[in-house]
């Protein structure tokens, strides 16, 4: 009897269980994004889990070039976009966003940014299983949430907004683990192209 085929099958279980997404998994998110007149493209998904256990969606990092993921906190076209497979508050969503952006930035840095991020922030709303929150940023316009593909919060704001994304990829991001993962997965998208 061949031990192949359930070894083969037990392997891609735990690499699903475990979060990571393997490159010929089918992705959640679309390949690609139109953000104006810049094309963006899905350099990494993985699947989220509270507590490393509860999976409640997808997410998601969206480049113009997957060769810029060491440059995602920067002056760059990007979108991180999360597909939810639960509910999600939006009370807790500001919660996350502003401990981490507290976590990233000085007490001076925030008060420089306060308008553009308390925009962002006030915008999360209670969103299904199923739906999905875009955050996107464009050195054009700068800061805006996007839910269910609708525009909710047109923030604005210049080059140092785009330091927003530091709540995933910051020196302290929400999730260290979720954030090496992104970034090694857009890694070897870019070693592709």
């Amino acid at each position: 009897m061949s031990y192949a085929k359930p070894i083969l099958l037990l392997a891609v279980s735990w690499l699903l269980l475990a979060g990571i997404n393997p490159a010929w998994a089918d992705n959640k998110l679309a390949a690609q994004v139109q953000a104006n007149d810049t094309t963006l493209e899905l350099c990494a998904e993985v699947a989220l889990r509270a507590l490393g256990i509860f999976k409640f969606g997808y997410g998601g990092l969206y480049l113009a070039d997957c060769a810029d993921y060491d440059k995602v906190t920067g002056d760059i076209p990007k979108q991180w976009s999360v597909l939810l497979t639960r509910d999600a508050k939006g009370k807790k969503l500001t919660e996350i966003a502003e401990e981490s952006l507290e976590d990233n930035f000085s007490a001076e840095q925030l008060a420089g940014l306060e308008k553009v991020f308390s925009c962002m922030t006030d915008a999360y709303q209670d969103t299904d299983d199923g739906g999905q929150i875009d955050v996107r940023y464009l050195p054009d316009t700068g800061l805006q949430l996007w839910r269910n593909t609708e525009l909710t919060a047109d923030c604005g704001g210049d080059a140092e907004a785009a330091g927003y994304f530091r709540i995933w990829f910051g020196e302290d991001p929400f999730n260290s683990s979720m954030k090496e993962r992104i970034l090694e997965q857009a890694s070897d998208q870019a070693d592709k192209a």
